[in-house]
């Protein structure tokens, strides 16, 4: 994860080198995220889908449903 608190100082008055830099070090950040949010839905999903089947079966134990809490 990059500190994003640097970017938050830039103006346009930013020399464009630095400008460059920075877009794409967000770039690069916002593509990780985009990642790891793949991957956490596809947890999430599979999650679900084991809740649904406990909660069918009357299975009521709450560790899983604290996951959405």
């Amino acid at each position: 994860m990059i500190d994003t608190n640097e970017y938050e100082k830039m103006t346009w008055e930013t020399p464009s080198d630095e400008l460059e830099d920075a877009v794409g070090n967000l770039l690069a950040e916002v593509k990780r995220l985009r990642k790891e949010n793949k991957i956490l839905a596809k947890y999430m999903d599979i999650v679900q889908k084991y809740d649904d089947a406990l909660l069918a079966d009357g299975d009521e134990d709450p560790r899983w449903s604290e996951l959405y809490d």
